[in-house]
């Protein structure tokens, strides 16, 4: 699984690379085109005169039978792949969400197939105005050139990637997952609550996946704080390890400036929760010191990039417009959100409780508590709605605050392990009743999320429990 995350990343980083290049110097999609494809022979005959040179590698092998695969342990498996099915199927029958954004960026994508230089100022949706949110459009760029490779339309590419993205989405997330989490268990339950999460209202969000602003949130900055915690908790990793996080968070903010102050909000609070529980750890300064890398490290590319965007006249003459959004929503607010959401906060301390043992779940503290900390220190509020718009400001508990399913598969866990426990212990020997009691909750959990998915009668009752 990282072997396959870590390629993909390249891959990734690779093309939104040259799709930069071609913004730089202005290339037309037909040059980049041709580039690209020149770029990927030389490429893949470097690699192949290394792999001949190389002495032989161990890669691993799959050494068990195939009746092994279906064993009971592994019947958890078999829903998960069953739901993530049905998922995608439901989003490929969806398609993509054409409503609002995705027009700006359709027509971005228009003017990169047209055949005009790949400038900044060419590629403005609308004459003599740049976004500032994603000033450099190496993913305008790249669904440009998908579309150009395949020989079809921007609106068939735009519609069909969903389904590709929505895949990636599931796969990056359980390697989120089970980064952060202790046990393949908890980051399978963790990855069964996200993806019922998002699905519940009409999977709106993953018929969004090409909108720059919902492909940040729900792929590469969950991608860019896994890279974090791999770098900074694996002993293993080193400077490649780095120079990886630091690419992917450069594209990041290239794709959408939002997602990547976000993550330097998050992670800047992880640096300060983490010394406060494990200063007397052994390791804490050479962790500490990769949080500080995993931060700071990426300005070496960051501020150069926004520096030329600053020569070229596009911060100053569109921060002030930026800025001046007025408050016309109330996601700042924890009563707009469902009482999950709202449970999460509620349920969040006891997550301290495995701190001793698990340390990257402090992590969870420095995600979930950024955006009511911004809320309530109203200097800290003033700097950030003056200086990153009220945009970033609104939408902290849409891209940070909304990962209820990581406290609610960490708490359930713990309930099913603590019955576990107890049973074995007053009846060593029925290990089936175990099972039995389990299933029982699970099959509960699984009708509660059906029966307020069909009729919204779970939320009802919570709030019928409240006035009361």
């Amino acid at each position: 699984l990282d072997r396959l995350i870590f390629y993909l990343t390249l891959g990734l980083i690779f093309n939104l690379f040259l799709c930069l290049l071609g913004i730089l110097f202005g290339l037309t999609i037909n040059s980049l085109e041709f580039f690209i494809i020149v770029t990927q022979g030389i490429l893949f005959i470097v690699s192949l005169m290394l792999d001949l040179t190389r002495p032989d590698q161990n890669l691993g092998q799959c050494s068990g039978k195939f009746k092994d695969i279906f064993k009971w342990q592994n019947l958890i498996y078999l829903f998960l792949f069953g739901l993530i099915i049905l998922v995608l199927s439901t989003v490929d029958q969806l398609g993509t969400n054409f409503t609002g954004d995705p027009l700006d960026h359709l027509a971005v994508m228009r003017k990169a197939i047209e055949g005009i230089p790949l400038t900044i100022e060419n590629l403005g949706h609308a004459k003599n105005q740049i976004q500032i949110a994603y000033a450099l459009p190496v993913w305008h760029v790249f669904l440009g050139l998908l579309t150009k490779i395949s020989g079809t339309n921007i609106f068939i590419v735009y519609r069909e990637i969903t389904t590709v993205l929505a895949g990636l989405v599931f796969l990056v997330w359980y390697w989120f997952f089970r980064k952060l989490l202790p046990t393949r268990e908890l980051a399978i339950l963790a990855l069964f609550l996200f993806i019922l999460f998002h699905f519940y209202n009409n999977a709106y969000l993953y018929t969004r996946l090409p909108v720059p602003d919902t492909f940040n949130m729900l792929l590469l900055m969950p991608l860019c704080f896994g890279l974090a915690l791999n770098y900074i908790f694996n002993k293993d990793s080193n400077y490649k390890h780095l120079v990886i996080l630091s690419l992917t968070l450069t594209f990041m903010g290239f794709i959408h400036w939002t997602q990547y102050f976000y993550y330097l909000f998050a992670m800047g609070l992880f640096a300060v929760i983490y010394p406060i529980f494990k200063y007397r750890e052994p390791d804490f300064k050479p962790v500490f010191k990769r949080i500080l890398l995993s931060i700071f490290a990426n300005m070496i590319l960051v501020l150069p990039s926004l520096l030329f965007l600053y020569l070229k006249d596009i911060i100053s003459s569109n921060l002030g417009t930026f800025t001046s959004v007025k408050k016309v929503s109330t996601n700042d607010r924890l009563y707009k959100f469902d009482p999950y959401f709202k449970l999460s906060y509620i349920l969040l301390p006891l997550v301290a409780v495995f701190f001793r043992k698990y340390r990257k779940l402090i992590f969870i503290f420095g995600v979930f508590l950024i955006g009511p900390l911004v809320y309530n220190i109203p200097s800290f509020y003033r700097f950030s709605r003056e200086f990153l718009s009220h945009v970033f400001v609104n939408r902290f508990y849409t891209n940070l605050g909304q990962w209820p399913y990581l406290v609610w598969a960490i708490l359930i866990g713990f309930v099913l392990v603590l019955i576990d426990r107890l049973l074995s212990k007053i009846y060593p020997s029925w290990k089936y009743l175990r099972f039995l009691i389990d299933g029982l909750l699970l099959i509960f959990l699984v009708w509660m999320f059906w029966i307020q998915y069909r009729t919204g009668q779970i939320q009802k009752l919570y709030f019928t429990f409240l006035k009361k």
